[in-house]
C-alpha cells in the first residue's frame, strides 16, 4: 500500500432421541420468519429454512441422488463463506487486514505545517483506489474544463463499476446478516439443547464473522445452550456490520453520482474558468468547483468503509483480549464490535435511560450503526471519550427526547470537510470553554449565534490564513472560511447541539464555505446560514439568500460573484452532498437534492426550478 498526500488542498472502501427442543427450535424459526415476511410485505421472497445435519464440509451426493437440505446452521455457515469471499474484493481488495490500515491513528499534536499522507492502494478497497484514481490519473490536468470531463467520464465510469461490484456482494451480506439475526432470535428463547442440533465442522476464523460461526459450531458441538446463544448474538452482530458496510458504500456510490449529475449542469461556471487562462492545480482548485469538496474531501467516507472492512477481515488484539472476558457484553453493546464495547458503555452512562434506550437502539440501526461504531473507535483511540461523555451530558440535558439521528449528531468530530484531521480537535480548551459558556436555557438556534459571534470575535480580517487544525488557528490566531466554519460547528457541537453541515460556494476563481445549521419543524425543515468571517447578523435562510447573488465577505471582493452552492451534512465519517442551488448561468434558479436514507428530513431526490428570476449575471 502506498501513501498519497492528500487534503483539501494538496489533494489524496436436524432430529433423534428428543424431538421437541428441535421441533421447538424450528417453529420459533418459521415463527420468525412469518415476522420478517410480515415487515417485507407481501410479495417478498420467503427465506427456507429446511431441518437437516448435513455438515457443511460434506461431499457433494452422488450423481442421481437428492441432496439433504441444509440445516438452519450449515446454511449459515455456507452463507459466512460465500458472502466473506464476495464482500472482500469490494471492501479490501487484495490489501492484508492485518498490514498497516488505511485510516491511521491521529492524536493531538500529529499534525504539523505539512499535511499528513493517505494511503493508496491500486488493488485496494473503496478508499485507497479511489484516492489512487484520484491523484494519480488527474496529475497533467491543466484547466477546470479538462477536469470536469474527467469528473464526467473516468470518475464517473468508476463510480458506476463500484456501485455494480457492490450490488452482488451487498445483497449476500444482507440475506447473511437477515438469518443470522432470525437464528439468534430462535436460539434465545430455547430453555434446552435440541438433541439433534449437531455441529458443521466450521474452522474459517481468521475473521470476525468467521471466527463468530466457527465458534458458534464449538458450542454446538459441545452442546453448550448458553454459548450456542452468546456466538450466535456475535454472528448475528457481525454479520450485521458487513451488510451496513455495503450499505454504506451503495448510498455513497450513488451519492457521488448525484453530486456529478449537479457539476454537469454547471459546465459553464468550468468553462468561464477556463478563459481566465489562471494556474490550476488539480489537488487543490477543483475545491472551488461543484461537486469539488466531495470528491477532494469525502474520501474519509471511502476509507471508514475500507477501515471497518479491515477489522471484519481480521482479529485485532483488543478484540481478542474483549472477548476472552467480555466484561462489557450487554444486550446493547453486543451490537457493537469487541474492543469499542467499554467506550460503548462509558458514553452511553452520560444519558438518561429514555436517551440510553435512543443509544442502544442507534447500535442496531442501518447506517447509524456503523457511524456510531465509527466515532467509538476515534473516540477511544484519540483519547477524546471524557470529552465526549462530557459533551453528551449537556446533549442530554437540553435534548431529553432524542431521536437517534440526533443523538449520532452530537458525536461528529469533523466540523467541516476538510476539518478533524486531528480527531481531538473539536476539544480544544478554548472551544470547549466556549461551549461552558452558551446557557442550557437557549434554544440550538440561538446557540449557532453564540457560537457564531465568539468565532467572529475571535477572527481579524488581517489574520486571514490557511490552517490544517483548530489547535494551530487558535495558536495563531489566523482563521479561514474553513477553520471559521469548523469552528462555530465545534463550539456548537460541544454545548451538545445538534443539526448542522456546511455549505460550499463556487466561482471561477475561488470558493467560500459557511455554516449550516438546520432546524426541524414537524416534516419541514429550516436551513440557516452563518458566516463566521461576517459580523453576526440575522442568518441566511437557505437556498434563498442566493436567488439574487451574494456578497463576499470583506477581503474577499475581488473573487467572482457566487455561481452555485452546495449543502453539505454528515457521512459515514466526513460530509455528502446533499443539496445544490445554481445561482446564475444557463441553470439558474434550479435545486437538486438526493434522499439521505439515514435522514428524518432529507428524503427526496430531484432536480427542479425553484426561482425563476431574475437572475445574477
Amino acid at each position: 500500500m502506498t501513501r498519497l498526500l492528500v487534503g483539501a488542498r494538496t489533494g489524496l472502501r436436524a432430529f433423534g432421541r428428543s424431538h421437541l427442543p428441535t421441533a421447538i427450535l424450528f417453529v420459533l424459526l418459521l415463527a420468525a420468519v412469518a415476522a420478517l415476511l410480515r415487515r417485507q410485505g407481501a410479495g417478498a421472497a420467503p427465506i427456507a429454512w429446511r431441518k437437516s445435519t448435513t455438515a457443511v464440509s460434506q461431499a457433494r451426493p452422488e450423481p442421481g441422488q437428492t441432496a439433504a437440505p441444509p440445516s438452519p446452521l450449515a446454511e449459515l455457515a455456507s452463507l459466512v463463506e460465500r458472502s466473506m469471499r464476495s464482500s472482500r474484493p469490494v471492501l479490501l481488495g487484495s490489501r492484508d487486514p492485518k498490514g498497516p490500515s488505511c485510516v491511521p491513528v491521529v492524536h493531538t499534536g500529529d499534525v504539523g505545517p505539512t499535511l499528513p499522507d493517505s494511503p493508496g492502494d491500486l488493488n485496494g478497497g473503496p478508499g485507497t483506489t479511489f484516492a489512487t484514481l484520484y491523484f494519480f490519473d488527474r496529475r497533467e490536468i491543466k484547466s477546470p474544463h479538462e477536469d470536469y470531463l474527467w469528473h464526467q467520464t473516468r470518475l464517473k465510469t468508476w463510480f458506476e463499476n463500484e456501485a455494480a461490484e457492490n450490488e452482488y456482494a451487498g445483497r449476500l451480506a444482507h440475506e447473511l446478516a437477515e438469518k443470522a439475526h432470525l437464528f439468534y432470535q430462535a436460539v434465545s428463547q430455547l430453555q434446552e439443547f435440541p438433541a439433534d442440533l449437531d455441529p458443521v465442522e466450521f474452522i474459517e476464523d481468521e475473521q470476525w464473522p468467521g471466527y463468530c460461526m466457527a465458534a458458534l459450531d464449538k458450542a454446538v458441538a459441545a452442546k453448550d445452550l448458553n454459548e450456542v446463544k452468546h456466538w450466535a448474538g456475535e454472528l448475528a452482530s457481525a454479520a450485521f456490520s458487513l451488510d451496513d458496510l455495503h450499505r454504506w458504500l451503495g448510498f455513497l456510490v450513488e451519492n457521488h453520482l448525484a453530486a456529478l449529475e449537479f457539476q454537469q449542469k454547471c459546465e459553464s461556471l468550468f468553462l468561464a474558468a477556463d478563459e481566465l487562462k489562471k494556474p490550476y492545480d488539480p489537488q487543490s482548485t477543483i475545491s472551488q468547483f461543484p461537486a469539488g469538496v466531495l470528491s477532494l474531501n469525502g474520501k474519509g467516507n471511502y476509507y471508514e468503509v475500507e477501515h471497518q472492512a479491515e477489522r471484519l477481515f481480521s482479529m485485532p488484539a483488543e478484540r481478542l483480549a474483549e472477548i476472552a472476558e467480555n466484561r462489557h457484553l450487554t444486550p446493547g453493546s453486543l451490537w457493537v464490535l469487541p474492543g469499542e464495547r467499554e467506550c460503548f458503555l462509558k458514553l452511553r452512562s452520560a444519558l438518561s435511560p429514555e436517551n440510553q434506550k435512543v443509544w442502544e437502539s442507534a447500535a442496531h440501526e442501518p447506517y447509524q450503526h456503523s457511524y456510531l461504531v465509527n466515532m467509538l473507535f476515534r473516540a477511544d483511540h484519540a483519547d477524546t471519550d471524557d470529552d465526549l461523555y462530557a459533551v453528551l451530558r449537556r446533549f442530554d440535558a437540553v435534548h431529553p427526547h432524542a431521536t437517534s439521528g440526533e443523538l449520532m449528531n452530537a458525536l461528529m468530530y469533523r466540523g467541516h470537510s476538510f476539518a478533524g484531521l486531528e480527531w481531538g480537535d473539536r476539544f480544544q480548551p478554548e472551544l470547549m470553554k466556549a461551549a461552558d459558556e452558551i446557557k442550557s436555557s437557549e434554544t440550538d438556534l440561538e446557540a449557532f449565534q453564540d457560537a457564531w459571534k465568539w468565532t467572529n470575535q475571535f477572527y481579524q480580517p488581517d489574520q486571514y490564513g490557511v490552517t490544517f487544525t483548530l489547535r494551530d488557528a487558535l495558536k495563531q490566531k489566523r482563521l479561514d472560511c474553513v477553520r471559521a466554519t469548523d469552528m462555530i460547528a465545534s463550539i456548537y457541537r460541544n454545548a451538545g447541539r445538534i443539526g448542522l453541515g456546511h455549505v460550499r460556494w463556487c466561482s471561477e476563481n475561488g470558493g467560500h464555505s459557511v455554516a449550516a445549521h438546520l432546524s426541524p419543524d414537524g416534516d419541514h425543515i429550516t436551513t440557516l446560514l452563518a458566516d463566521g468571517l461576517t459580523p453576526p447578523h440575522e442568518p441566511e435562510l437557505w437556498p434563498e439568500c442566493y436567488f439574487h447573488g451574494h456578497a463576499w465577505p470583506p477581503g474577499l471582493e475581488n473573487n467572482a460573484p457566487p455561481y452555485a452552492a452546495e449543502l453539505y451534512l454528515r457521512g459515514i465519517d466526513g460530509y455528502i452532498w446533499a443539496q445544490g442551488y445554481i445561482i446564475r448561468g444557463p441553470n439558474a434558479g434550479t435545486l437538486a437534492a438526493v434522499d439521505i436514507p439515514y435522514s428524518t428530513h432529507h428524503r427526496e431526490q430531484f432536480a427542479k426550478k425553484v426561482f425563476d428570476g431574475p437572475y445574477p449575471q
